[in-house]
């Protein structure tokens, strides 16, 4: 009965202790001492509550430092072209996590009058693009001649209105041609149907072509051709395309090497839920690879592309919880990435499962 007592008094000592830190805590640190010393009250009192709400207090944190960072870039590097809409978005929420904070304001509105004078533009343009709903014709259009074993007659049809300039089956062509659906396989016909496509602004062509050039099929190889397909295909939002030319760029493959180049490409096609792209953002925040380390940014884009279930995410990410890096240290959170990147034969989780094992 004694010890038991003694054992709550320790627990009210601690967790009075708690409250008396809590009140003061305000940087990382001590938020992050917080919540270990709150893991071991757990479930004494209202620990559970404090724990969650300090967590919480760390993610604003987290908002906060990476709110400051985007207005240092802004200050720093500022040119009206280097921002789309996205980025220009992107910022204004970032401004608006810091408030009234030094000129937070000011570059807020700066941000939204760049935003103001880019959506004006746009309304001005008379150039016709291709809208969803043509994508959407192009997958019906594919999935149907898939589902029927086409005749003569219908592929002499498709041919006559694809040599006519027809967009859609010049494109639905270089994907028979090239999947052998209906037809042979052909590269160099899969070749010739996606670059007319290709040159009329098909953005899925344009990226299948690029794909042709840099994996030597039915033309030879050619990297900076590639690049300047995947390039154009990027500008009109196509996601893997951004992605490829993101590491273009952060490899020199076909371009000058640039990371800033590749950030912006990258985050283009992380924002579009692209896994690879969002690891990939990650990585360079985690390596610090043209800009300043940030373990929190490298956590919020690993933890995106973890939760859609890519492998490298999750073995990343579980390094993060493993080391306590920008997180406080999870064994049991790392120990479960591990096993998901492990399921998918992922071999670096394997081994890590087997480092952390006995832990």
């Amino acid at each position: 009965m004694a010890e038991q007592t003694n054992e709550d008094l320790k627990k009210e000592w601690l967790y009075n202790a708690v409250l008396d830190i809590k009140k003061n805590a305000n940087t990382e640190s001590d938020l992050n001492d917080l919540i270990r010393q709150l893991k071991e009250l757990v479930p004494y009192r209202d620990s559970e509550a404090l724990l969650q709400e300090v967590e919480n207090t760390l993610k604003l944190e987290h908002s906060y430092q990476a709110a400051l960072e985007a207005e240092a870039h802004f200050q720093a590097d500022y040119e009206a072209d280097d921002y789309d809409e996205d980025d220009l978005k992107e910022l204004i929420s970032s401004f608006e996590v810091l408030g009234q904070y030094k000129d937070a304001a000011d570059y807020a509105a700066k941000a939204q009058k760049l935003l103001d004078d880019m959506h004006a533009a746009q309304k001005k343009k008379k150039t016709t693009k291709i809208i969803v709903v043509a994508a959407v014709l192009v997958v019906s259009a594919v999935l149907f001649f898939y589902e029927m074993q086409t005749s003569r007659n219908e592929f002499d049809e498709m041919l006559s209105k694809a040599e006519q300039g027809d967009i859609l089956i010049q494109h639905q062509l270089g994907d028979m041609y090239y999947n052998g659906e209906g037809v042979q396989v052909n590269y160099k016909e899969a070749v010739r149907w996606y670059r007319k496509a290709a040159e009329q602004g098909h953005a899925q062509a344009q990226y299948k072509l690029g794909e042709m050039y840099y994996n030597n099929q039915g033309v030879e190889k050619g990297i900076p051709q590639a690049v300047e397909w995947y390039r154009k295909a990027a500008e009109q939002g196509h996601a893997q395309a951004q992605y490829k030319l993101g590491g273009s760029y952060y490899n020199g493959w076909g371009v000058t090497r640039d990371y800033k180049q590749a950030l912006k490409w990258y985050r283009k096609a992380a924002r579009r839920g692209n896994a690879e792209a969002q690891t990939a953002v990650g990585n360079i925040f985690y390596n610090g690879t043209g800009v300043r380390r940030d373990y929190a940014q490298a956590i919020f884009w690993y933890s995106q592309a973890a939760e859609q279930g890519y492998s490298w995410a999750q073995y990343y990410l579980g390094n993060m919880y493993r080391n306590g890096l920008g997180t406080t240290k999870d064994l049991p959170r790392a120990r479960e990435l591990y096993q998901k990147a492990a399921e998918q034969g992922h071999l670096g989780a394997m081994r890590a499962l087997e480092h952390i094992r006995g832990l």
